[in-house]
């Protein structure tokens, strides 16, 4: 859980961007002709009008052609920094490497490289919505909610409710940071880090981290022990790291079974069945074992 105290969540700039950052810049979603969008080029908001958007038509589409149309929807506000620190001097640490090797010295190669325009030009961002603009539904317990990262209260935004909404990301360019309004704490930043983990790579993260709480001990093996389909019940094995062992028995829901699959959208090509030669789907309980089991072979 992230800290919720403003003296706890944020930290003060170092004057170097870092993953966590929370900057002024734009953000960028493409939409289809069916969203709509305003002719011609608009204005540009103003910088004291943070969250208002723009949209426009990214090119002019010849009649007949609707489903090329493309627009854009730009909005200017509170973004927060995705990258990892890693990625956002990656080729400026690389160059300075060189200089030193061709004898340089660092501070030399580091006053180099800094007139280098185009190393490491661009970053992701995450765009920073108001709470009022994620819907309803999202609100009660939205810190536990896959791709939103929730800002604690800022002592220049007082009542204001904010949300990193993590599933719209934006490629821009770096020279479009003017500057940074905040930094987080090491330890909000592991929280952004998780959040990130939890949306893009594993989905059971809060899966394991409930295993743990409710056995009091951290969980390092899942094995599957018995399984029943008719009894619709399955019992896990977990391994605690004080060498000791328990037995979770987990009952199937009457609306989940192996042929389940969550509806998707159609994009016009018919989708792979169990009668186009594609292997039999794993149970519910040996798809969870072998995610917990990838999980905690994880380097900790």
């Amino acid at each position: 859980m992230a800290p919720s105290t403003s003296g706890e969540f944020y930290a003060a700039p170092t004057g170097r961007l870092s993953q966590g950052d929370i900057i002024v810049v734009p953000t960028t979603c493409l939409w289809s002709l069916a969203r709509g969008t305003f002719v011609g080029i608009p204005t540009a908001p103003a910088r004291n009008s943070l969250g208002s958007a723009v949209k426009g038509p990214i090119w002019r589409v010849p009649p007949g052609r609707q489903s090329e149309y493309v627009s854009h929807e730009t909005r200017l506000g509170l973004a927060i920094v995705v990258s990892h620190d890693c990625a956002l001097d990656k080729q400026f640490n690389e160059y300075v490497r060189q200089l030193e090797a061709q004898g340089r010295t660092e501070q030399e190669a580091i006053a180099e490289a800094e007139l280098r325009e185009d190393l490491d030009p661009t970053l992701l961002v995450a765009p920073i919505f108001f709470l009022a603009e994620i819907p309803t539904a999202y609100h009660a317990g939205i810190e536990r909610r896959i791709g939103y990262f929730p800002l604690a209260e800022h002592e220049a935004l007082k009542g204001i409710s904010l949300v990193a909404d993590l599933h719209q990301l934006t490629t821009i360019e770096h020279r479009l940071v003017a500057k940074t309004f905040a930094s987080l704490s090491n330890e909000a930043r592991g929280v952004l880090r998780y959040k990130l983990a939890e949306l893009f790579a594993y989905r059971s993260l809060s899966t394991l981290n409930s295993l743990n709480h409710i056995v009091g001990h951290e969980v390092v093996d899942v094995q599957l022990v018995e399984q029943s389909k008719k009894k619709k019940m399955s019992r896990l094995m977990l391994q605690l790291e004080d060498g000791t062992s328990r037995i979770l028995e987990i009952r199937t829901p009457d609306d989940l079974s192996d042929e389940h699959t969550a509806p998707t959208r159609s994009l016009g090509v018919r989708p792979a069945t169990q009668t186009d030669n594609q292997p039999p789907r794993a149970s519910f309980f040996q798809g969870a074992v072998a995610r917990a089991r990838a999980l905690l072979s994880r380097p900790r």
